[in-house]
């Protein structure tokens, strides 16, 4: 999704095959707004990525509501008027979607640009709608341009950092009750001049702690300094972690859209943690590598996986500490008396087997998967109509 200052939107739809198509219909591309980033994200938890559009001004210094788009599947999408982030009409620049009270659905912080006015906090009440939060330090301070969600000190709660530029970068810890605590030092500390627009977490190294980039360059009217990017490295402490990285065979082979749900008991309280792959912040990245910061637990209860092609999976009493590979199952269903299908990775390959009994089992041979969907048929169903 590309988004353009003043004039239509554009989208642009993948052919599987290193080529792109680009899409000319429909409100999410017709809509001329003076658009400054995009995130996606399955807000409305029906599977399919939703998109929300922060839009900055509609004429001089005139704000203009940010735009919503619902993902109704089969590659249309409805704009959301009612009951949402779009309602808000300020000069916004960037959205980031995160579930920052753990409840399981994907709330969303909105940054109100180099304003001397504060943020807009959204929190998702899981029936399509949104309650607009109007207290705490994360909304009382200062616009940014852009911000991330991250859990840099692995206690299982999502905390927040702000590329602020001129008005100065800031981070605050979740408390896990729905409030925060604005944290001072490095990354917070603004340096004169430095003009911040993005920010992202990621775990460079592989130690299991959220290290931080920040983005840094604008040139603003008389600013003589241009600052160089941030890098920090988180030094991490005791506490623990997990990620999960996911390879598609009936999905995406990114798994972009896939739910990862885990659940572990943190200090005594069992809780769960909801990441998805491919939510994307404007001004920051998209998670590819899900992170799960699991504070004092020795295991994870339960790791659940909503692939997008809808297959579910549970893997249980993880051990912490370390990034564990789920692969997708293939997906089986039946076709009639003696025939199945099975949706997998092309070029996959199965041996088939037929018993009557789930004791003895006999081959049918080896199948490979040539198109995406195998279809196999046990030759002598009629004599055998209901064996497996």
């Amino acid at each position: 999704m590309v988004v353009n200052w003043g004039s239509p939107r554009w989208l642009y739809h993948n052919q599987s095959d290193t080529t792109f198509t680009r899409i000319a219909t429909g409100p999410l591309v017709n809509d001329v707004t003076e658009a400054s980033g995009a995130a996606w994200a399955d807000y409305d938890g029906d599977g399919d990525l939703d998109l929300f559009v922060p839009n900055c001004l509609m004429g001089p210094n005139v704000p203009k509501r940010n735009s919503l788009y619902r993902n109704e599947g089969g590659g249309t999408f409805t704009a959301v008027t009612t009951g949402h982030p779009g309602e808000e009409a300020s000069l916004n620049f960037s959205g980031a979607w995160g579930d920052y009270d753990n409840d399981g659905n994907l709330d969303l912080y909105v940054c109100y640009g180099y304003n001397d006015r504060g943020n807009f906090l959204f929190q998702n009440n899981g029936d399509g709608t949104f309650t607009k939060i109007t207290s705490g330090v994360v909304l009382s301070s200062k616009g940014a341009a852009s911000a991330a969600w991250g859990d840099y000190d692995n206690d299982g709660c999502l905390d927040l950092f702000l590329a602020g530029g001129i008005l100065g970068n800031r981070y605050y810890h979740n408390s896990g009750d729905g409030t925060f605590t604005q944290a001072f030092g490095e990354p917070g500390t603004a340096i004169p001049y430095e003009a911040a627009a993005g920010c992202d977490w990621g775990d460079y190294d592989d130690d299991g702690f959220l290290d931080l980039f920040v983005a840094n360059g604008v040139i603003w009217p008389g600013q003589t300094k241009r600052t160089s990017n941030f890098l920090y490295h988180n030094e991490g402490n005791a506490n623990r972690w997990l990620k999960v990285k996911l390879e598609g065979t009936v999905s995406n082979r990114a798994a972009i859209g896939a739910k990862v749900r885990v659940r572990a008991a943190l200090g005594g309280t069992t809780m769960w943690q909801l990441r998805e792959v491919g939510v994307g912040h404007s001004g920051s990245g998209a998670i590819l590598l899900p992170h799960f910061g699991l504070r004092d637990a020795d295991k994870a209860d339960v790791v659940r996986i909503e692939w997008p092609s809808g297959i579910v999976q549970e893997l249980r009493d993880v051990s912490v500490d370390q990034t564990v590979t789920i692969t997708e199952p293939p997906r089986l269903e039946a076709l009639g008396i003696g025939r199945i299908s099975i949706r997998c990775r092309k070029g996959q390959k199965f041996e088939v087997e037929v018993s009557n009994d789930l004791l003895t089992w006999t081959s049918l041979g080896l199948a490979t998967n040539e198109a995406g969907t195998l279809e196999v048929a046990d030759p002598d169903a009629g004599n055998h109509p209901y064996r497996f």
